[in-house]
């Protein structure tokens, strides 16, 4: 089965665990690293989480990881050994889609862009991006420099 095959198949699997306990998935990967193959899941919570209690939370991950491993056992989904690694986004998670800029609307957030450009055009589409007013490129922005916020 190929990597991407296994990663929809996972992503609806895990879908469906993680909307069993209020949550949702945030990304999947399926990828070779040091250690071996990984299958890495990260949930989030529904909604804007403004305290940490609303948070996803150790108790959350390892509830999803213990139903998921099992559903992954029955159906034999990934055709290699595997290492299942569920957690939640963290603080560096990237804002991907429009719901993510409204989820985070009105918060400071560091942007990585190639052109400047970007930014406006975000800005343009009515994404909360008011606060970050320039950047030059993907590398400085990396490093932590180029970018100011209003």
């Amino acid at each position: 089965m190929p990597p991407a095959h296994v990663v929809d198949t996972v992503r609806a699997l895990a879908s469906r665990v993680a909307a069993s306990h209020g949550l949702e998935i945030f990304d999947v990967q399926f990828r070779r690293e040091a250690s071996g193959m990984v299958l890495r899941v990260q949930i989030d919570r529904p909604g804007p989480a403004a305290t940490a209690e609303e948070s996803v939370g150790v108790a959350d991950c390892a509830e999803v990881s213990r139903d998921l491993s099992a559903l992954l056992d029955v159906d034999d989904v990934v055709p290699t050994a595997y290492t299942l690694e569920v957690s939640s986004p963290g603080l560096d998670r990237p804002l991907r889609h429009e719901d993510d800029y409204r989820r985070f609307a009105g918060r400071y957030a560091r942007s990585c862009c190639a052109r400047r450009s970007t930014v406006r055009d975000i800005s343009r589409a009515g994404w909360p991006a008011s606060r970050i007013t320039s950047c030059s490129s993907t590398r400085t922005m990396a490093a932590g420099t180029g970018c100011r916020s209003a």
